[in-house]
Order: C-alpha cells, then structure tokens, then sequence
C-alpha cells in the first residue's frame, strides 16, 4: 500500500494524525500541556500544533513514546498502533524515517497473524 496516497476513514470523517492523537489524549483525559511535560517540552504550542494539523507528525521515537505513555493509561490495541503509525508516516509526507516504517512493517504482520485489525478502519488508496 502506498502510504503517501492513503486517507483513513472513520465514520464519515476522514481522520488524520493529529486528530487521531487528539482524539485518543482526550479519551485518556489528558490535556495537551500534560503530553508536552511528558515528552520535556517547554509549552503545548508543538502538540496543538500537530493535532490542528499545521506540524507534521513526529518521528517514529517520539510517536512511539507517545503510544507507551497512552497504553499505560489506557490500552492502546495492535490495530489502534498500526493506525497511528500509518498516519504518522502519512502525515510527514515521507517514508525515510526507517524505524518507522519498520514499525509498521511489524504491526502490519501482527494484525494480519492476530486478526486484530480495526473493524471502523477503511484504507482507501488512490
């Protein structure tokens, strides 16, 4: 799948990184000064600025501590990751963050082994 020509739909919203990490940060009851905190940055502007969409997503390190910090708040399913990360590499408009795609690689594999893919999730590729 070609992930630079990829939108995710949920419902009769086309849902994209930042809304998808907005959307599970507020399910955790978490604000967005708290993630800055967490992730040692000085104010919230980055994260409310990667949640409207005006920063591209994060590289993989930081996404990936992302989702660690959301799962022990809450549990964060294979399916669920594998969608973040898409999204993530969607929304950086690149495939050279490595890990990342290796990331997504990995939980490609798993969901299709586990059968836990997202029943909401529909990839449309153009």
């Amino acid at each position: 799948m070609d992930l630079l020509k990829c939108e995710y739909i949920y419902g009769n919203n086309v849902m994209n990184f930042g809304k998808k990490l907005k959307k599970m940060r507020i399910d955790r009851g978490l604000s967005q000064r708290h993630i800055a905190r967490f992730l040692n940055l000085k104010g919230n502007s980055y994260i409310a600025g990667v949640e409207l969409n005006d920063q591209s997503a994060p590289v993989y390190s930081r996404v990936k501590k992302i989702l660690d910090y959301f799962d022990t708040i809450k549990p964060v399913p294979d399916y669920e990751v594998l969608d973040v990360l898409e999204m993530a590499a969607h929304s950086r408009r690149s495939q050279d963050d490595r890990e990342l795609m290796d990331a997504i690689k990995e939980y490609r594999k798993k969901c299709m082994q586990s059968g836990d893919l997202n029943p909401e999730l529909v990839a449309i590729v153009d």
